[in-house]
């Protein structure tokens, strides 16, 4: 029996271990929009703190949430054959 809850333990620890770096991940990579005061509350409760989440009046419903990839805008200023030259020497 014991051998069961050590394993179901260590389960239940995996899963919440990769909810936590899945949490961490997203909002290291994207902003969130939202469509109300309300929605930005209980997202607010559901992701870890340093997430930026902003109300608009120009989303559509109040319980829209839309994710916004962050990058750099550099990255849409370089020369397509410069990061090709990049990789190359990278080995990528």
């Amino acid at each position: 029996m014991d051998f069961i809850d050590k394993m179901v333990n260590d389960i239940a620890r995996q899963q919440i271990e990769r909810r936590e770096r899945t949490l961490v991940e997203i909002i290291t990579n994207y902003d969130f929009i939202v469509g109300s005061i309300e929605c930005k509350h209980k997202l607010m409760e559901i992701l870890p703190e340093g997430a930026n989440i902003v109300c608009s009046p120009y989303v559509a419903s109040p319980n829209m949430i839309y994710a916004i990839k962050k990058f750099d805008i550099l990255d849409l200023l370089k020369d397509p054959r410069e990061s090709e030259s990049e990789e190359a020497l990278h080995g990528e």
